[in-house]
């Protein structure tokens, strides 16, 4: 309650160790908000499921918020190739499984031939693997996003599990990925811009055990892009991006 109706940030982070119930609370802010899409008025799954629980018991709270929003909600927890095109492939059957959650927005009256076109693009393998095509897959949530504002006039929730698993690999597989992709990629305050060409930007909830790795040795230079701590031979401490350029901060 506190998360969603008074915290008015963008974007929040849930950082926890293993085992402490992130994936299940995110499960379960998907399960309260989660419109029904065939009849956005029904909200009989969630009476069942939260019947009795003291949620309830605020009752403009559940009248404003239960069963009223378009839910996003992936888990990246399978994006862990040992190389950068297997976690690709990894992201495309992602990206391809998520669109065909929504594709009754194919019959929408509201989007357009072009929009049920990409959407259609998205639930296509063949399309996604094609490099032209980078930015659809790059772009996949936030157009996913609008395209559920579109039809619902409703804001979007977007929910991300496992988020640092890739970040993971970033870290501890050396060259991992391509000089142009360093950094960027995995930056939510950053990332966030895609959606401000739309009228109501989603909430989007994150959730990272951060116990993968020490974030203390990670760092962001002035450019938006990410640089690590490096023990040099002399015993120094220094902080290297990939094209091996020091960072001052």
């Amino acid at each position: 309650r506190f998360v969603f109706a008074e915290d008015g940030s963008s974007v929040l982070l849930f950082t926890r160790p293993r085992r402490f119930g992130k994936t299940l609370l995110m499960d379960m802010f998907a399960d309260f908000f989660r419109l029904n899409y065939l009849n956005p008025s029904d909200t009989s799954f969630q009476e069942k499921i939260f019947n009795d629980m003291e949620i309830t018991k605020d009752k403009a709270f559940v009248e404003k918020y239960m069963g009223q929003f378009p839910i996003i909600s992936i888990s990246l927890k399978e994006i862990k190739g040992i190389s950068y095109e297997i976690a690709k492939w990894q992201l495309v059957t992602l990206v391809k499984e998520l669109a065909r959650t929504y594709s009754f927005l194919q019959k929408s009256e509201i989007l357009t031939e072009d929009d049920k076109l990409d959407l259609k693009n998205l639930c296509s393998d063949a399309f996604l693997k094609e490099p032209i095509n980078q930015n659809n897959l790059t772009s996949a949530l936030s157009f996913l996003s609008s395209c559920l504002y579109k039809h619902f006039k409703k804001q979007v929730i977007l929910l991300i599990d496992e988020y640092d698993v890739p970040l993971e690999n970033i870290i501890a597989v050396p060259n991992f990925l391509p000089k142009h992709w360093f950094g960027d990629r995995y930056e939510p305050a950053k990332k966030i811009d895609q959606f401000k060409k739309y009228k109501a930007k989603p909430r989007i909830g994150i959730v990272s055990s951060l116990s993968h790795y020490n974030v203390d040795k990670i760092r962001v230079d002035q450019n938006g892009k990410a640089v690590k701590e490096e023990k040099q031979a002399d015993g120094t401490i220094k902080w290297i991006n990939q094209d091996k350029v020091e960072c001052r901060f």
